[in-house]
């Protein structure tokens, strides 16, 4: 309880602000130095039977009589007894059954006994520390676009992996963010590239450096971090839009799983003991640095996986070359067709929508799949459903099938 009032009170002068055990010790100090219950309980903004309650304790324990206690029932009368507990602990010890399945196996093996539901079950394999409790996703997961477990690239080209190394302090106190792209069927480095910091346009620069020397891969995959995805529709950013742009399918590891990148954070452990243990003194000594590790990488040891070839006997570049101005979207003649706003707004229905901001400026397609439920894509991506049936139009992550890749460019 904390005071705040406007006029003097039995407690001092106004606006003073004191912790709720000491408000607590004042009152009763108040009513042991002879006012009244009444009149303190006023002043104090609380209860008659309150400020008995708090004479009791103090009365009982002191100070410490005086502290919030829990308002849990002290009794659980449907509470799972310890036999139970201890049977069904036992029982996923032997079988590593799931909740279910043990309460139909200890059901059979006794069926005298009166069993709790799943839920309970599920409680209580976690307290003894049988099993983890699952990653929460959000709600609209789907609308953040597609993620999945890793798919190894079998020819070059064919998937291109990036990431960020960390990053990391150099002798000048200055901050390096190295970046890093690597064939994925070949295990050629493309680049380790030095950078001030992960900001979109040296990113984007980067690639597109690495687009006009080996040409285009077929599919990028990348985590999803800043700026390989954002938080909003599809987690579009503007650098998967550039990517998009050229045809290139764009490809995530699952939120929290590295497994699904495995070979480009093998790289990295490589890259961190060779280049960063210690780092050098300024970033271009670092960028040579790391120029030089590209090269030994690349040309210098031979690859296990690649029957002890270096990785640039096994790549060649791409024969699909970067485009400086890629052609606007194409889209079926009887779709209706939208260009993003500055907002990342499109016009449908009688209203707007927000798609991203990434597509600000660009042409998205819209197929009526039902009576005011759109179909929104962009290029060959579908982002997403667009229900106009009760007015504002609204986004939705599926419509009688979900995500889907189109035929279109």
């Amino acid at each position: 309880m904390t005071l705040w009032t406007a006029e003097p009170t039995l407690f001092g002068m106004p606006w003073k602000v004191n912790s709720v055990v000491d408000e607590r010790i004042r009152v009763v100090e108040l009513v042991r130095s002879g006012i009244s219950v009444s009149e303190v309980a006023r002043s104090a903004g609380v209860s008659r039977k309150s400020v008995y309650k708090w004479l009791e304790r103090a009365d009982e324990a002191g100070r410490a009589g005086l502290e919030d206690r829990s308002r849990a029932r002290l009794t659980q009368t449907h509470a799972t007894d310890e036999e139970t507990c201890r049977l069904l602990i036992r029982l996923r010890r032997r079988t590593g059954f799931g909740a279910r399945l043990l309460i139909d196996q200890a059901g059979r093996a006794h069926p005298d006994l009166s069993f709790p539901a799943k839920s309970t079950v599920h409680d209580i394999l976690r307290r003894a520390g049988l099993i983890e409790p699952k990653r929460r996703t959000r709600r609209d997961a789907e609308l953040r676009g597609p993620t999945g477990p890793y798919r190894p690239g079998k020819r070059p080209n064919e998937q291109w992996t990036t990431d960020f190394k960390g990053h990391f302090r150099l002798g000048d106190r200055t901050m390096c963010h190295p970046l890093t792209v690597q064939d994925d069927a070949s295990r050629f480095l493309l680049c380790a590239k030095a950078l001030r910091s992960t900001g979109a346009e040296d990113v984007i620069a980067a690639f597109r450096g690495l687009f006009r020397r080996f040409g285009l891969p077929e599919r990028i995959h990348s985590d999803n971090g800043a700026p390989f995805a954002s938080p909003g529709l599809f987690r579009l950013t503007r650098l998967n839009v550039d990517w998009l742009r050229q045809g290139i399918t764009v490809c995530r590891s699952r939120p929290g799983r590295p497994q699904d990148n495995p070979r480009h954070e093998r790289m990295h452990r490589t890259l961190k003991d060779r280049t960063a243990r210690p780092p050098s003194a300024t970033l271009a000594a670092q960028a040579r640095r790391l120029t030089k590790w590209v090269e030994w990488m690349n040309e210098g040891r031979g690859h296990q996986s690649l029957s002890m070839c270096e990785p640039a006997s096994r790549y060649e570049p791409s024969v699909r070359e970067w485009q400086p101005r890629p052609a606007a979207p194409e889209y079926p003649g009887h779709w209706e067709v939208r260009r993003v706003r500055s907002t990342g707004e499109i016009q449908i229905g009688g209203g707007k929508v927000f798609l991203s901001h990434a597509l600000t400026g660009d042409l998205v397609g819209l197929e009526e799949v039902e009576e005011d439920v759109w179909r929104a894509a962009y290029r060959s991506l579908v982002l997403c459903f667009v229900d106009c049936r009760k007015g504002e139009p609204r986004p939705l992550a599926t419509f009688g099938g979900g995500h889907e890749e189109l035929g279109l460019m």
